[in-house]
């Protein structure tokens, strides 16, 4: 008598980051009369780390720093009166730290 054939479960996919990543929500969909959009994330950057929140590649001049490994900006948008969804897209980015000053020659 023949054994019976394996069985395999289905696969499970783990992604894992690479270093110095910025996480955020891949799609949000809010009501046509809401106006506050929250967008949470996380990075593996260092606590205090400065970074912006950009709306369709415009930087809207919101700094934030992260704190605990996770961030939280919120941005008001006007309520969509037309009869089509409107896209917005955010993106966070890092502010880079300015390079220290140069020391000063000695006399």
């Amino acid at each position: 008598m023949a054994a019976p054939a394996p069985v395999i479960s289905n696969p499970f996919v783990v992604t894992q980051a690479a270093p110095d990543y910025i996480a955020i929500p891949a799609s949000l969909t809010i009501t046509p009369d809401a106006q506050a959009v929250t967008i949470a994330g996380t990075t593996d950057l260092a606590d205090g780390t400065a970074v912006e929140l950009y709306l369709n590649g415009v930087d809207t001049g919101e700094g934030s720093t992260t704190l605990n490994s996770a961030f939280t900006f919120s941005y008001s948008v006007p309520a969509n009166t037309g009869e089509t969804p409107i896209v917005y897209t955010f993106t966070v980015q890092s502010v880079p730290t300015p390079p220290a000053p140069a020391p000063t020659p000695s006399p």
